[in-house]
């Protein structure tokens, strides 16, 4: 019987040791894409919402 996923895991010998490493989604930002980022990552908005919280000024 299956109680886990790391039953699953053992049950199909995987090396999971590499596995439980977890990846960077964002490695290399530019300075503006990370703007983004700390401002969508507090709420939803509109992308008109966006630009003017970006001051960009278009």
């Amino acid at each position: 019987m299956l109680e886990s996923a790391a039953d699953i895991v053992k049950g199909l010998n995987w090396d999971v040791k590499d596995l439980l490493v977890q990846q960077s989604m964002f490695v290399d930002l530019t300075d503006d894409e990370q703007k983004i980022i700390e401002i969508l990552s507090d709420n939803e908005m509109h992308i008109d919402a966006l630009v003017e919280a970006l001051n960009w000024g278009f």
